[in-house]
């Protein structure tokens, strides 16, 4: 129990800083307790730490082999199994059966109705994408626990990736999804990537289910590490709360002088006025910010009022800055304060308060740069778990040019996810909708890799791209006419799309 507690724990926090102590011996000791766990017909209790540990391997230092990853793909590919989810145990399957003679579990015996249900899952061919890789100098990316050379990966599939220096130590670590590269690690042009001179290949013999020994320099080296970045911590908080003591002396002092000025007018001066507002106390009253601000805008008919006396507001005080922000009138110095604010807050609360501010006002002004940044910032550092927001970002994406159509699917999917968020007719309509983002948009990126092919001659990057981006028009085309039947709205334009993709009624036939 204790270190289900310590594997789940970091997942409650969305995008939390990554947890210094999960390592590769963490991740093992994880998958045995989800083997333990479906023994014991705890399908559930495995399905949670599974996914936290897939939140926490963003974190791992050590260098991942690819059996540890088999194995995480077959307890996924299980767990789906158990969710009756197809296509999820499809998915993973892809990876699972990497190395098809790694050894099963001894309750998971060959006639295990999962081994089974594997057997019938289409594997997909390995497809190499346009660019060269560009990992480090004198250093290499590692796809699934083996160092690659070219960017060759399997559609519809998970990888774990892990860049790496030229002794081997891991840089950074994440997830990807099929052949989607981070543009941070392939170019358009240049030199392929060559062995590294250190690397060797991993032990095909290994038994995932043992602790691995890691070297004690290395976790000296971590330590030392930790402790520095420990001490860079507090040395800037203690340099943020020295800031904010000196903000509320001069606020306290601002408000003094108004309150003096206000008796020798002769004018009643509230006890409010003096009364100080600490960001830091939980029972602070906030408004939640909703990205549909028509509403709020009409209950501000007193603007000029609003702004009365505000030019010198400290940004700390969130409750007067969101009336501000839905008219689109914080100012440069405002929002600047809010940056720095959003910078240096510890806890995604307050972070959340104030990101909301920020995007409302960048709304209001129809700002949508910084709108854009704004909100990408907020799901991928603050809380994606917001299916409202991903839902509009999704759609304002899809209406941008082919480079945004793939962040487009991405944040669509997201919002999916969250679907449950919603309910009655704003369900339907929302999920309906994001089944034709991700479907028409997979088309615009099928039809402009066919032009291409057209344009420049049957390259192979080309034509192979533009059957990848077929293959997922047909299947989310699919996906989206099964959920038009299903809510009772119109099958079609989704039929025709269906057919357009996959050439067949059969295909598109749904019950």
């Amino acid at each position: 129990m204790t270190l289900l507690l310590a594997l789940v724990a970091p997942a409650l926090a969305q995008d939390a800083p990554c947890d210094a102590s999960f390592d590769i011996n963490r991740f093992i000791e994880g998958m045995n307790l989800v083997d333990a766990s479906f023994e014991a017909f705890d399908a559930e209790n495995a399905k949670v730490v599974l996914k936290s540990m897939y939140t926490d391997m963003a974190c791992l230092e050590d260098r991942v082999h690819p059996r540890h990853l088999v194995r995480y793909a077959r307890q996924r590919a299980m767990s789906a199994f158990f969710d009756q989810d197809e296509l999820e145990m499809g998915y993973w399957a892809q990876l699972a059966g990497v190395d098809p003679d790694m050894p099963w579990p001894a309750s998971v015996t060959p006639d295990h109705p999962v081994r089974d249900q594997l057997t019938f899952v289409l594997m997909e061919d390995p497809l190499t994408v346009d660019g060269v890789l560009t990992p480090p100098k004198g250093g290499g990316i590692l796809l699934d626990g083996t160092l690659l050379l070219e960017p060759t990966t399997t559609p519809d599939a998970p990888h774990f990736v892990q860049v790496v220096d030229k002794n081997v130590t891991v840089l950074s670590s994440r997830w990807q999804d099929g052949v989607v590269f981070p543009s941070a690690l392939l170019a358009k042009v240049g030199e392929p990537p060559t062995a590294i001179r250190n690397y060797t290949p991993p032990d095909p013999n290994l038994d995932p289910t043992q602790t691995v020994t890691i070297d004690a320099a290395e976790l000296a080296r971590r330590q030392a590490s930790r402790e520095e970045a420990e001490e860079q911590l507090a040395a800037a908080r203690e340099r943020a709360e020295a800031a904010l003591e000196k903000e509320r002396e001069r606020s306290a002092k601002r408000e003094a002088r108004e309150a003096r000025r206000a008796k020798r007018r002769g004018e009643e001066v509230s006890d409010d006025a003096v009364v100080e507002v600490d960001p830091n106390k939980e029972d602070v009253q906030t408004e939640w910010l909703e990205l549909d601000f028509d509403g709020d805008k009409e209950r501000l008919s007193e603007l000029d009022s609003l702004e009365k006396g505000t030019a010198e507001v400290a940004c700390e005080d969130i409750r007067r800055l969101e009336p501000r922000a839905l008219i689109g009138r914080l100012t440069d110095q405002q929002i600047l304060c809010l940056e720095l604010l959003l910078r240096r807050a510890e806890r995604l609360t307050e972070k959340n308060k104030v990101s909301r501010v920020l995007m409302a006002d960048a709304w209001s002004k129809k700002d949508l740069d910084r709108w854009e940044a704004a909100v990408r910032r907020h799901l991928d550092e603050i809380d994606r778990s917001d299916a409202d927001l991903a839902y509009i970002y999704a759609r304002f994406l899809a209406q941008r040019t082919e480079e945004h159509i793939p962040d487009a699917i991405r944040w669509s999917n997201v919002a999916l996810t969250n679907a449950h968020q919603w309910v009655g007719d704003t369900h339907v309509d929302r999920v309906y909708a994001l089944h034709r983002i991700n479907a028409v948009a997979a088309q615009r990126l099928w039809l402009a890799a066919e032009e291409d092919v057209l344009d420049r001659g049957k390259g192979q990057g080309d034509l192979t791209r533009a059957n990848f981006w077929r293959n997922q028009t047909k299947s989310l085309s699919r996906e989206w006419l099964a959920f038009a039947v299903a809510a009772g709205k119109d099958p079609a334009a989704s039929l025709d799309l269906c057919m357009s993709a996959a050439g067949t009624t059969g295909y598109c036939e749904v019950q």
